[in-house]
């Protein structure tokens, strides 16, 4: 059984994001933010922009400063989440290094549908797609939920073929209880997808339980407890 707690310090957070934004570039250095937030107190969960700059003291003895924008934008029932990450070039000057794009749609009450669009660049420094995630979530009665979830990548042709299938479902089995049951299809040597591994976790939430909302990259901030 093992246990995962939650962070909530923002400036952990948004290391984090660096670290899978950047991985081949930092083990665990130490960090300095500044967060600069450009959204209005009248509409916070309109539109906003956000801009970090992190700066590590050990990653190599020419230090790399990295910077992370991230915006919101609302329009009705359609949301719209970017987060672009930047790196200091061989060169000297801040460049692009990897993009994150993220339409949320509300389609009704109980079914929300997501596209997720990860930017990095091509042999030549162009912007290319590397990978698109396809994801729709149907909220239950009683406040559980089923979730299909596509992961796409470009083949050398720049056509989208899909490498995994995620199926979670979520269902209530007490009053702070969840069970979690995840299928993952990868794969297989008929060029289709088939199951490969399937996990039960059973989930305590936190009081302050900030579940994945619709339009928001992905938060983690819950006790785990993975059945066995």
């Amino acid at each position: 059984m093992r246990f995962r707690q939650c962070w909530r310090a923002s400036s952990v957070v948004a290391f984090g994001c660096v670290l899978v934004a950047i991985g081949a570039y930092c083990a665990c250095p130490n960090v300095f933010a500044q967060t600069s937030d450009s959204g209005t107190a009248e509409e916070p969960t309109k539109s906003w922009t956000a801009t970090t700059d992190l700066k590590s003291d050990d990653l190599t003895p020419q230090r790399i400063p990295v910077r992370i924008i991230e915006s919101h934008s609302q329009n009705g029932n359609r949301m719209l989440d970017k987060r672009s990450v930047e790196i200091r070039g061989t060169d000297g000057r801040v460049e692009p290094y990897q993009d994150i794009e993220k339409e949320t749609l509300q389609v009704d009450a109980t079914m929300v549908r997501a596209t997720t669009r990860t930017f990095g660049k091509d042999a030549n420094g162009r912007k290319a797609l590397v990978q698109v995630t396809e994801e729709e979530k149907h909220t239950l009665p009683g406040d559980d939920s089923n979730v299909v979830r596509v992961t796409y990548n470009p083949d050398v042709n720049g056509r989208l073929q899909p490498i995994q299938r995620e199926i979670v479902e979520t269902k209530k089995i007490g009053k702070d209880l969840e069970e979690t049951n995840t299928t993952v299809m990868l794969p297989n040597v008929n060029g289709g997808l088939a199951p490969v591994f399937k996990t039960q976790e059973i989930r305590k939430r936190a009081e302050n339980d900030c579940r994945d909302k619709p339009g928001k990259l992905p938060c983690s901030s819950c006790h785990m407890h993975p059945h066995r």
